[in-house]
């Protein structure tokens, strides 16, 4: 366990011996955003939006409870859209799970605040992709306003001591002003996360991935301590499946958020499925030993953190390298040895 959080730990052997940790529900496809880089493309886009209804939900909760589960992420669509979020927090929590949420703060509000904090959340998560307010309403879709309400939100999450982060997607449009972002709320004790764009399979959202001198500055910024960095190696390392699955708005069950790919419903027993599932581990053999394209003799194989699911949705198939990873890889390997 050196160098490592508790978390950190209990992921790492859950993975190894594929016992459900981490999953994912999202209770509804409803949204109140309409985010120009969102990773299910289309789908989002989609006239009737699914919703899982509170039966649903106790009886997904219930199953990853016989499995042993630790932790369940909430989220959606927007999670705060759903006319009964309140209950589906009380419900999952009442199961014994440790609960992070995901949203984009808007519908945060006094009562939703108290339950939160009634219920010890453990984490909530604020989508924030910028503090200039012209930047994240081109990437949220928003017009007016809206920044300010969240930021105020986000505030009322802190003053509650309600756990809280702000997470960033960076693009080409976003990546410069992380800095300003990062600053701001270190100021309040809130650590904030970046995520590389996870393209979706139209191709829709390639156009806003940032450029090569981009990412260099802001590797920069992080500092060569604070650059993701691990052990080279010549397969992929996920947990897809693994150690966590995701049940979908629809009643779907895949392998995460980020890969739409369908393993079982919510109808069949989840316990079944997670234990003896042929979709499921024909998976997992080929996510865990199938070589990596491209990567045994790349000299940046420690900086990469390579997504399946992106991989899937850029090249239609999870094994073959797109190639935007090579540009966080090259980029970062490139900020961490200048200084040598």
């Amino acid at each position: 366990m050196k160098n490592e959080t508790l978390f950190e730990y209990f992921r790492k052997v859950t993975t190894a011996n594929k016992i459900l940790f981490s999953p994912s529900i999202e209770v509804t496809d409803v949204c109140n955003a309409n985010c120009i880089f969102c990773y299910r493309g289309e789908e989002s886009n989609q006239t009737i939006r699914d919703s899982l209804d509170l039966v649903e939900i106790e009886r997904i909760a219930s199953e990853m409870a016989d499995l042993g589960a630790f932790n369940v992420l909430i989220s959606g669509g927007e999670p705060l859209c759903h006319p009964d979020i309140k209950q589906i927090i009380k419900t999952i929590r009442s199961k014994g799970f440790a609960v992070t949420i995901v949203t984009n703060g808007v519908l945060i509000n006094n009562s939703l605040v108290k339950v939160l904090k009634e219920q010890v959340v453990s984490n909530v998560i604020v989508s924030m992709h910028s503090i200039d307010k012209e930047v994240y309403n081109q990437m949220m879709g928003f017009h007016g306003e809206i920044l300010s309400r969240v930021i105020t939100n986000v505030h009322k999450l802190i003053e509650a001591g309600i756990s809280t982060q702000v997470s960033a997607v960076l693009t080409h449009l976003n990546i410069d002003g992380f800095v300003e972002l990062a600053h701001y709320w270190e100021k309040y004790g809130v650590h904030v996360n970046w995520q590389r764009l996870v393209p979706t399979i139209d191709g829709s959202n390639r156009n806003l991935l940032p450029s090569f001198s981009q990412l260099e500055g802001f590797f920069r910024f992080l500092g060569k301590e604070n650059i993701p960095r691990q052990k080279p190696g010549k397969s992929f390392k996920c947990s897809a499946g693994m150690n966590g699955m995701a049940v979908s708005a629809s009643g779907s069950v895949i392998p995460c958020p980020f890969l739409r790919k369908e393993i079982g419903h919510i109808g069949e027993s989840l316990k079944k499925l997670w234990k003896s599932s042929t979709k499921l581990d024909d998976f997992r053999k080929r996510a865990f030993t199938q070589p990596v394209d491209l990567c045994a003799d790349c000299p940046s194989t420690e900086f990469c953190d390579v997504c399946i699911a992106g991989n899937m949705n850029a090249t239609g198939n999870m094994f073959k390298i797109d190639e935007d990873f090579c540009v966080f890889a090259h980029s970062a390997r490139k900020v961490y040895y200048e200084s040598e």
